[in-house]
């Protein structure tokens, strides 16, 4: 588990925990602020949670279909915490995110894609329309076999 407190200032913002993602053999944890929409930029915080030296590189969206409908967006990075910035495409339907990480040598530099050492993650569902109701963060739950088991707003 990260030291990494997450203070910003969010005001109205409405925060879903969507799940993890692997990357570059790295582990993390994604939450959104704001409802993804066609034509509307929402934030994404990408934050490392199993100890692994990925570091992200680019973020994007995807449709049910799973072809990209969004620019793929740098992240701005503090500590162990990145934040995507990530407008879909108007006229069409987000349905999930997707991480690019690289992993990092033991001098701490990035390897580049021609060492074959950046991957992306799977797609992470969206869950469009999942909002906290008492002004908590929604945590996302999982059965044992890995499939949607609903949120559970945290205070």
């Amino acid at each position: 588990m990260s030291d990494h407190a997450h203070d910003h200032a969010h005001g109205d913002a409405t925060v879903v925990a969507l799940g993890a993602v692997t990357a570059g053999g790295t582990r993390f944890a994604v939450d959104r602020e704001g409802e993804p929409e066609a034509g509307a930029a929402c934030t994404f915080g990408v934050e490392r949670v199993d100890g692994g030296g990925a570091t992200p590189t680019e973020a994007w969206i995807v449709d049910p279909r799973g072809d990209v409908i969004s620019d793929e967006t740098v992240g701005e990075g503090h500590d162990e915490h990145w934040h995507f910035a990530i407008t879909p495409y108007a006229g069409y339907i987000p349905s999930a995110f997707v991480l690019r990480a690289a992993a990092e040598d033991s001098a701490g530099c990035c390897y580049g894609s021609l060492m074959g050492a950046v991957e992306e993650s799977a797609p992470l569902a969206l869950a469009t329309g999942a909002a906290p109701r008492h002004g908590g963060i929604l945590a996302a739950g999982l059965t044992r076999d890995g499939e949607d088991a609903g949120f559970v707003e945290l205070k």
